[in-house]
């Protein structure tokens, strides 16, 4: 004789609500992280020789609730400079942005 025990659908159904309640108070508070961004590139002049392989990644603290951090995790979005706004500082041997 075989016998089965059968979890109650009522008891799923709280552990999945509990779980929601959970996420959601966990997601709601502020964290701070790093997240990193790809880096591209713009209108890099011909007549401009780059010394070392340009940064591909940037590394940016963030101060923000879970479900931001969450969405910029899913929706990392790549950071593009444009290498025409680059200024030479007086007596320097590099650029800068404007």
């Amino acid at each position: 004789m075989k016998t089965t025990k059968k979890i109650p659908k009522t008891f799923i159904s709280f552990l999945l609500v509990s779980l929601l309640i959970w996420l959601l108070i966990t997601f709601s508070k502020e964290y701070n992280t790093s997240i990193v961004f790809p880096v591209d590139y713009s209108n890099i002049s011909q007549n401009k020789l780059l010394q070392a392989t340009p940064t591909k990644e940037l590394e940016v603290l963030v101060k923000a609730n879970g479900f931001k951090i969450l969405r910029t995790r899913f929706n990392a979005k790549t950071i593009v400079i444009d290498a025409s706004s680059l200024i030479k500082k007086r007596h320097q041997t590099f650029f800068t942005f404007k």
